[in-house]
């Protein structure tokens, strides 16, 4: 009772990762401590996860610097992706073995205002993974079932893992949009967002304007899906979205 599917692994004795130099370097002044865990039997709701791969997000920096309030010590990490080796009560969704993800949004209780809603990313009772949940720096991680999602087996896991916060961040931005497929789309910046917003409004039957500084970007742009790249160091943006079709602004 209370767990089922757990295999043969080496789940006694894990231990935590060594966190990427990336975030060694950012934040490299704040207190850090390396240690073993036992892993423990997922409990009532959760899934315990075999860790593959956890991206590095800015948020796991402003984490240890108190930017959400006392929550150490914390295993940081929000961008997971692994192999559950069990499951705990009542999880009927997943099974050992599937291949999952894990996000900034740790889960809801179902029951508040916002989750009435059916907003359950702003749970006024919500957890947060790496912040107010332990996270993916480290070999496993439980993570509860509402907030877990597939991930295909046969996707990079380093390279998918950034999708998951990053790439939903632009998805759903761009689908929340609400205009006619086919339609010119201008994406400010070709950085760790700009350059997943010009993939994916090309793959979402957008055409698609990339803005940057510096004319040496023109063919990132291009190798990226952007129709068109206008260089904010020598062009007036607005003036040149306009010349393309009459493009006008919207949003922000």
């Amino acid at each position: 009772m209370g767990q089922r599917n757990i295999q043969n692994t080496d789940i006694a004795t894990p231990k935590l990762f060594t966190i990427s130099r990336h975030l060694q370097q950012a934040a490299m002044s704040l207190p850090k401590t390396y240690k073993a865990w036992q892993a423990k039997a997922p409990g009532k709701g959760e899934v315990l996860v075999k860790v593959l791969a956890c991206g590095v997000c800015h948020s796991d920096v402003g984490m240890q610097k108190g930017e959400f309030g006392p929550v150490n010590p914390r295993i940081p990490g929000h961008e997971i992706v692994g192999d559950i080796v069990a499951v705990g009560e009542g999880v009927t969704r997943f099974t050992g073995g599937e291949r999952v993800g894990g996000a900034w949004h740790g889960g809801h209780d179902a029951t508040c205002a916002r989750c009435q809603l059916g907003q359950f990313q702003s749970c006024q009772n919500g957890a947060i993974n790496g912040v107010t949940r332990d996270g993916g720096y480290a070999e496993y991680v439980t993570l509860r079932h509402e907030a877990v999602v597939r991930v295909p087996a046969d996707l990079d896991p380093a390279e998918t893992a950034p999708l998951l916060c990053a790439g939903v961040t632009i998805f759903n931005g761009i689908r929340k949009m609400e205009i006619p497929k086919g339609s010119l789309v201008a994406v400010q910046g070709l950085g760790g967002l700009g350059r997943l917003a010009v993939q994916y409004a090309n793959k979402m039957g957008y055409r698609v304007a990339a803005i940057s500084s510096g004319s040496a970007k023109a063919k990132f742009a291009s190798e990226l899906g952007a129709e068109y790249f206008i260089d904010s160091s020598i062009e007036d943006p607005m003036a040149k979205l306009k010349a393309i079709d009459g493009a006008e602004c919207e949003g922000y």
